[in-house]
């Protein structure tokens, strides 16, 4: 495949990549969370030469070939979890964007990578601080995706929720 032009490469990027800020549950782990920040872009099975020319132009992230039962590769998908390859990216991607609401997004998720890398999540409010940061990220909500209150009663429940059992009404991120 010719290598690809950096202008079509960022208008591509805008209109299919997903940036996100990952906060699982880990016993290993300082406040007993994993935070990493994540950057894929999915293709289909017949893009795999698109997907390795968009990660060399990169240099980051790993291909996956999601199967169907019969072993069948139904997607094919580029993936950045390690920290040096999702700032590696976003330097790549620093004044790409067209859309004001992808840029915004963006930069929510380099704001996000910079607190990573300056070791904030091992604090328990520099992880309040990003699981806060992460509400912004994205417009619509994932099915999977624990909000910043859930978060934060795992690992320091407030006062009214330690006697009720439930989230406060008053909480400008749950209940606004």
């Amino acid at each position: 495949m010719v290598g690809l032009k950096r202008h079509w490469m960022l208008g591509f990027i805008e209109a299919s990549a997903c940036f996100s800020i990952v906060i699982k549950r880990g016993r290993g782990y300082k406040c007993k969370n994993q935070v990493f920040a994540d950057f894929s872009i999915k293709f289909p099975p017949d893009q795999h030469e698109l997907a390795r020319a968009i990660k060399k132009a990169l240099g980051a992230g790993r291909i996956y070939c999601r199967s169907d039962k019969d072993r069948r590769c139904k997607e094919v998908l580029l993936k950045a979890t390690a920290l040096d390859d999702v700032k590696r990216i976003a330097a790549f991607l620093k004044m790409g964007f067209v859309s004001k609401a992808r840029r915004q997004e963006f930069e929510v998720w380099v704001r996000c990578i910079s607190s990573i890398d300056a070791g904030e999540h091992l604090t328990k409010e520099g992880l309040l601080r990003i699981a806060l940061l992460r509400e912004d990220l994205h417009s619509r909500r994932q099915w999977n995706k624990k909000n910043y209150c859930t978060i934060r009663q795992r690992i320091d429940p407030c006062e009214v929720y330690k006697r009720l059992g439930s989230i406060p009404t008053s909480c400008r991120v749950c209940k606004s």
